[in-house]
């Protein structure tokens, strides 16, 4: 961990997912931290500076950074029942 804080190496690393919420269009889901092109070393807080929502193009450069990213802090058992069928 980088000062501290969680990164995306450590996501990739613990085979976790990255948690990704648009304030603009109400999305909310889950992502694969390897499936992205962004460094290992950044902070999982740091990464929604750098990404776009992938429903409605918003970034957080406009007013009010509508784009929030966190670990995925769900159990494993939550997760494996929310992947499923």
């Amino acid at each position: 961990m980088a000062n501290g804080a969680v990164t995306l190496g450590d996501l990739r690393r613990n085979r976790k997912m990255l948690e990704l919420g648009c304030y603009a269009c109400r999305l909310h889901m889950y992502i694969d931290p390897a499936d992205i092109a962004l460094p290992a070393e950044l902070p999982v807080p740091a990464a929604s500076d750098l990404l776009k929502c992938p429903q409605c193009r918003a970034e957080n450069f406009e007013p009010g950074y509508p784009i929030w990213t966190r670990p995925d802090a769900r159990s494993p058992k939550m997760g494996a029942e929310a992947d499923g069928p």
